[in-house]
C-alpha cells in the first residue's frame, strides 16, 4: 500500500509522461537524457515510492520509446520493436534506481543516430514526425503535403522512393501498432483504443487490425496482455 504523499506523483499518470518524453524527442532530442535524469531526481526525493511502481513506470518509458524510434525510422522494425515479455523481465530482475535509469539511457542512445544530411531524407522524417505526433487525428494527404512545402503528388512519389510503402500505409501501421501498445499495456475498452489510434469507428478499426494483424484486438489482447 502507498498513499500519494509518499509517491512521486509524476508516476501517478505515467503514460502522459512517456508521452511528454516521445515529444521532446521530436522537437529536441539533445535534451531527452537530461529529463530522464530529473524525472529519476523526483522519484528519488519521494523515499515512499514503491520500486515496483517505479518498474512499471519504466517498462511503459521503454515501450514508448521503442514505438517513437520505430515510428520515426531510426532503426528497422526488428530491432526496435522490443518484445514485451522480455523487456519486462529484464526491468523485472533490475532492483535500483540507477540501474533502472541507465536501461532508460541505454534505449536512448541505442537509437541515437546521426541526423539524416541528404534533404529527401530530412523530409521524410519531418513527415514521419508529423504522422508521429498527430496519428490519432484525421490525417490527409493534403494537410501532410501543405506541412512540407510540397505538391502531394511529389510527396507521394518522394516517401514511396525513399520507404518501399505509400503515405496512407505508414499511417496505418503508425495506428495500428500504437493500438498493439494499448491493448497490451492499458485497460482502455475497444473503443477508446480505436478513437485513441486514429480509427474513424470501432467496427472499422476492429476489420483493419484482424486483417493486418489475423486476430480480432480482442484476441490479441488476450495472448499479449500485460499483467
Amino acid at each position: 500500500m502507498f498513499t500519494y504523499k509518499e509517491t512521486a506523483l509524476s508516476l501517478v499518470n505515467e503514460y502522459d509522461l512517456a508521452y511528454e518524453m516521445s515529444q521532446l524527442l521530436c522537437c529536441n532530442p539533445s535534451k531527452a537524457k537530461q529529463w530522464v535524469n530529473k524525472q529519476f531526481d523526483i522519484i528519488r526525493n519521494h523515499a515512499g515510492t514503491p520500486i515496483e511502481l517505479v518498474k512499471y513506470w519504466v517498462f511503459k518509458m521503454c515501450t514508448e520509446l521503442h514505438f517513437h524510434f520505430y515510428c520515426i525510422k531510426k532503426s528497422n522494425i526488428q530491432s526496435t520493436t522490443a518484445d514485451e515479455t522480455e523487456l519486462w523481465d529484464k526491468i523485472s530482475s533490475l532492483n535500483t534506481l540507477d540501474s533502472l535509469k541507465e536501461l532508460v539511457l541505454e534505449i536512448i542512445d541505442m537509437h541515437d543516430c546521426s541526423s539524416m544530411t541528404d534533404e529527401n531524407s530530412k523530409i521524410i522524417r519531418k513527415v514521419q514526425r508529423y504522422i508521429f505526433n498527430n496519428y490519432y487525428k484525421p490525417l490527409s494527404l493534403k494537410s501532410i503535403s501543405e506541412h512540407v512545402n510540397l505538391s502531394t503528388t511529389y510527396l507521394c512519389g518522394l516517401f514511396k522512393g525513399n520507404t518501399g510503402q505509400t503515405i496512407n500505409n505508414y499511417i496505418l501501421e503508425v495506428r495500428i501498432h500504437r493500438a498493439k501498445l494499448m491493448l497490451e499495456l492499458s485497460d482502455m475498452n475497444i473503443n477508446e483504443i480505436a478513437k485513441a489510434s486514429g480509427f474513424s469507428s470501432s467496427s472499422y478499426f476492429i476489420k483493419v487490425f484482424k486483417n493486418t494483424i489475423n486476430q480480432t484486438p480482442q484476441e490479441y489482447r488476450n495472448e499479449h496482455k500485460v499483467s
